[in-house]
């Protein structure tokens, strides 16, 4: 079963004991006998499976669990109610973080186009021009910070994505690529709709179903542990674009470092 599946099953469950140990005002209970006695079974199942896939990992957490479930078989109080309330909260947070976690490294990520690919070494890299000083100063104009060291960027020459010629950047730091980024601009908008519908169905049989999709948008995200593809079609002043940005989470350490200092 998978970690997100038990997640669920874990709220049913919890919800199912929380109906049946319903009581009335002299303490007897009133549920019918039938479900407290599958709630039980349902609860000791999910303790079961939870222990099972948690000894590995979280065996502190594991045991917790259970010994509350086995308190709650012969003592019940307030304090072990909220007790075990928590132990659930942190179990299902637990294996929801995993369910992410088995999502993510599903995910193939595309991390080469034709001749660049991610950690690239620079100087492997063809047809590398840097940006002049003055594209570096419209840049930072247009809001980009340097947060990276030795960080540098890169006219790549244009590449082809199922079919189609995409101007290239690069971005690169420590002399390896950290980024690269497709743009198509067009002032036809069926046409570019075209290729940006053409083009998603590509990625998806490349990588498989998206990670996030924001509501209404046309913006597409995988998401995987080592890297990220973001895939949008954007429209400002009667131009329409198409832009991916395929960028590796070997910078991570780096960004983080320049937050803190901030």
């Amino acid at each position: 079963m998978k970690n997100k599946t038990l997640v669920f099953l874990g709220i049913g469950t919890y919800i199912l004991s929380v109906l049946s140990s319903a009581e009335d005002l002299s303490g007897n209970y009133t549920a019918p006998v039938v479900l407290i006695a599958v709630s039980a079974i349902a609860m000791l199942a999910f303790t079961i499976m939870v222990v099972v896939r948690l000894w590995k990992t979280q065996k502190v957490t594991a045991i917790l669990f259970l010994v509350s479930f086995l308190i709650t078989l012969v003592y019940i109080s307030a304090p072990v109610k909220i007790i075990n309330f928590l132990l659930f909260i942190w179990v299902v947070s637990l294996l929801w973080a995993m369910a992410k976690q088995e999502k993510f490294s599903k995910i193939n990520i595309i991390t080469k186009i034709e001749n660049y690919y991610l950690n690239q070494p620079v100087n492997e890299a063809p047809d590398l021009k840097e940006y002049t000083a003055e594209e570096y100063q419209m840049f930072e104009m247009a809001g980009w910070v340097k947060m990276l060291e030795d960080e540098k960027i890169y006219h790549g020459k244009e590449t082809n994505l199922n079919g189609n010629l995409w101007n290239t950047v690069i971005g690169a730091t420590n002399g390896k690529i950290y980024k690269i980024s497709l743009q198509i601009i067009d002032s036809d908008k069926k046409h570019l709709e075209n290729i940006f519908k053409s083009t998603l169905d590509y990625v998806i049989k490349e990588m498989d179903k998206y990670s996030e999709h924001p509501f209404l948008s046309k913006r597409y995200i995988w998401d995987a542990q080592e890297e990220n593809f973001i895939y949008e079609q954007l429209s400002k002043f009667g131009q329409y674009c198409i832009n991916i940005f395929i960028t590796s989470n070997s910078i991570r350490e780096q960004v983080q470092n320049y937050i803190s200092k901030q």
